[in-house]
């Protein structure tokens, strides 16, 4: 049950209303479709190859399991390798090192303060 707002004058009252479901699917057929600027529209430009997301699942998994590689260097290298064997291709070194150089730069590894 629903309550509608109604104004005489200066006093405003409650009244309860009440509807079927199929009643007001039948006054407004479109109430659970989405505007047509809300539907996903598909996806521009190139796929992405590589996801990073998944990287980083594994990553972490290992590094829960197996502890994280003690070196960035090390790091890289399982990188390279976890890619081989899920893509048969690896990224650039370049970009493997830019997505991993945060986690070994973090200030609670390096032992720096934030903002310093």
């Amino acid at each position: 049950m629903s309550y509608v707002l109604r104004t005489v004058g200066p006093a405003a009252y409650w009244f309860p209303i009440m509807l079927h479901t199929d009643d007001l699917a039948a006054t407004f057929p479109r109430l659970h479709e989405r505007p047509e600027e809300e539907q996903s529209a598909p996806k521009r430009g190139r796929p992405r190859e590589i996801n990073w997301d998944q990287f980083y699942v594994d990553l972490i998994v290992h590094a829960d399991l197996d502890g994280l590689p003690s070196s960035q260097a090390e790091c890289e290298q399982w990188a390279a390798n976890w890619f081989m064997e899920r893509l048969n291709k690896s990224p650039a070194v370049s970009t493997i090192r830019e997505k991993i150089a945060p986690i070994y730069n973090h200030r609670r590894r390096t032992g720096k303060k934030a903002g310093k």
